[in-house]
């Protein structure tokens, strides 16, 4: 009997030694299940954040892609804008270089007009100048022949109505030159009412001129 306790007392001793040693590995892993527990929750913890931190970034994103989205339409609209403005100016352009080409020509038929009129000006004072040398002659030969006083008075008054008209139409046609008229230089000359005489004696003197 005493064999038998002694053994089941080494039995015991033998199972509390196995009882302690699986208890440690029960503590072990205990610990490596808290530490495993705890990592978990530090990793579950740092996805959570990178999470949130994701959202917020696509949240960002999101909003950027929009405001950009709306720059683009803006950009779009003012270029559209612009296009239909740079089309008017093209228009307007055309229409500008047409009047700049009429007013071109109109310049040119002037300038052409002008330089007519200043030959017929010059050719209208030659005229003058014969027919005031001519009067001047017979001023001089009514002077130096004894006539009729009545007869020169009139060749007086004749020569300074002359140099009175010639200096009227010079003044005329010199405005005529300046303002480049386009109206013939006898119909300023001649063709006011207030000339018809002159028109009347200008082409009497003419002829007698020309004989």
């Amino acid at each position: 009997m005493q064999e038998k306790a002694d053994g089941l007392k080494l039995e015991i001793h033998r199972k509390e030694a196995h009882i302690n040693i699986l208890q440690q590995k029960l503590n072990r892993c205990e610990e490596s299940l808290r530490e495993t527990l705890l990592y978990r929750d530090k990793e579950k913890d740092e996805l959570t954040r990178q999470c949130m931190t994701l959202r917020g970034e696509r949240e960002l994103a999101l909003r950027e892609v929009y405001q950009k989205d709306e720059q683009i339409k803006e950009l779009q609209y003012q270029l559209c804008n612009q296009k239909s403005n740079i089309t008017a100016m093209e228009i307007q352009l055309d229409i500008l270089r047409a009047k700049l080409d009429d007013e071109t020509k109109r310049a040119n038929d002037l300038e052409r007009s002008l330089i007519e009129s200043r030959s017929q000006l010059v050719e209208f004072n030659t005229i003058l100048k014969q027919l005031e040398v001519h009067y001047q002659q017979e001023l001089n030969r009514a002077q130096s022949t004894p006539q009729n006083e009545f007869k020169r008075r009139d060749i007086t008054a004749s020569v300074l109505n002359t140099k009175v008209t010639y200096s009227y139409q010079n003044s005329l046609a010199t405005s005529f030159i300046e303002e480049g008229s386009t109206i013939p230089l006898w119909k300023i000359c001649c063709n006011n009412e207030r000339q018809k005489p002159c028109k009347k004696r200008l082409v009497v003197l003419l002829g007698i001129v020309v004989s």
